[in-house]
């Protein structure tokens, strides 16, 4: 399969997604520093937000935009090449429900227990129904740490969490131009997603290769890079802060050299510069700002002010950083339709959106949530069509439509 993601004003071919499942459901037994994986409500729900995840997808198709379960691909592929522990419903779901109940006596973090096994049991069902049940005990299996890759039995280890934000898709990888690269997580036990990642990629045929390699500690998520295109300039921003090292934006750069080019004949390759702590409501670049139609972007000026961008490049053997104005000046100067939102819009997931262009220059946006209606006007002026996905319980596990897919344009 071929890739590329040049613009945000190109079409989407396919979108790469992978919907919650048990794995969330058995974190939320875990404290958040554990897990990593957090809902901002008492009343988050795993299968109504799979229900958002499902919904997603089905419009993308509607859309005439190719919607990868990579799921269903990566627990098939799984399935597939090995010989698994269980080839029983039933006892895999009582071994797994066995080890959240530990994980339950341990913390005592979840007030009813019984509701939390009937989601286990639905959720896992689920995928049953949509991948057949070895192919469903593979993937839960690895993503819950009953299993290992091979399909072989782990112990139970109450210190390696499940990976909960499995469905944070764009995390584990990015594109620039027409090339793939994958990620090593800003926290270690994140990369069994990339791992698995991989495993779905090799199985679509799509050629990518590791942005970090060696014993480095750079990170990167793909939350953080994001391809503009304005006044027929071609850009590629990187985003710097607690998730993504400026170690691992020179491997980014060092990836893709032969796109860029700072006077304009090819991409322009851009470093914007946050803070380094305290980002869980800012995490990524994709969190604050987004281009959604030629010469019109969203943004919140109260972060973007604070951050400096640079234009990279090569001297001397060194990637260094030109000509750094504030970001938010950038942005008014280079964008002809700018919406300043408010620190509240931006918390409310205005700026998770993604955006999917014509051949004509026309471009559909698909907005996560209906809670910032000023942001959704401005888009509706310089976008042909917005189209609501109503991911409501998704967003309360901190994410949304940018965030849950990643797209090859």
């Amino acid at each position: 399969m071929r890739v590329e993601n040049y613009s945000p004003l190109d079409p989407i071919k396919s979108i790469l997604s992978g919907p919650p499942g048990t794995e969330a459901a058995v974190c939320l037994t875990l404290p958040p520093e554990t897990s990593l994986f957090e809902p901002n409500a008492s009343d988050a729900n795993v299968m109504r937000a799979r229900q958002d995840h499902d919904r997603m997808r089905e419009t993308f198709e509607q859309h005439g935009i190719k919607s990868f379960n990579m799921r269903e691909i990566i627990g098939t592929e799984l399935a597939r090449r090995n010989d698994l522990a269980f080839t029983s419903r039933d006892k895999f779901l009582s071994e797994l429900i066995c080890r959240a109940y530990e994980l339950q006596r341990q913390y005592g973090l979840v007030a009813d227990f019984d509701r939390l096994v009937a989601e286990i049991t639905s959720l896992f069902d689920h995928d049953v129904k949509s991948m057949g049940l070895d192919a469903a005990i593979a993937i839960n299996g690895v993503l819950n740490n009953v299993l290992n890759p091979s399909g072989k039995l782990k112990h139970f280890n109450p210190n390696l969490p499940p990976a909960g934000n499995f469905l944070f898709w764009r995390d584990t990888n990015h594109i620039t131009g027409n090339q793939m690269g994958t990620h090593q997580m800003f926290y270690s036990i994140r990369d069994q997603e990339v791992a698995l990642a991989k495993i779905g990629f090799d199985a679509l045929g799509i050629n990518y290769q590791p942005v970090v390699t060696g014993k480095s500690t750079a990170s990167i998520e793909g939350g953080d890079i994001l391809p503009l295109e304005l006044n027929g300039q071609l850009y590629s921003f990187i985003g710097t802060a607690e998730r993504t090292s400026y170690e691992a934006v020179k491997a980014w750069y060092a990836m893709h050299e032969s796109l860029f080019n700072v006077s304009g004949d090819g991409i322009i390759p851009m470093v914007v510069q946050g803070p380094t702590r305290d980002t869980q409501d800012q995490m990524h670049l994709d969190t604050y700002m987004q281009q959604i139609a030629p010469g019109a972007i969203i943004h919140c000026g109260e972060l973007t002010r604070q951050r400096e961008i640079s234009i990279l490049a090569r001297r001397k053997g060194e990637i260094v950083k030109l000509q750094p104005e504030n970001f938010g000046a950038w942005i008014d100067r280079n964008a002809g339709n700018v919406y300043d939102m408010s620190r509240d819009e931006q918390l409310n997931y205005a700026p998770n959106v993604l955006v999917h262009g014509s051949e004509g220059g026309d471009t559909t946006v698909f907005v996560t949530r209906d809670g910032t209606p000023e942001v959704t006007n401005f888009i509706n002026q310089h976008a042909v069509n917005t189209v609501l996905l109503k991911m409501n319980e998704l967003t309360k596990f901190y994410g949304g439509a940018h965030c849950a897919t990643s797209e090859i344009r």
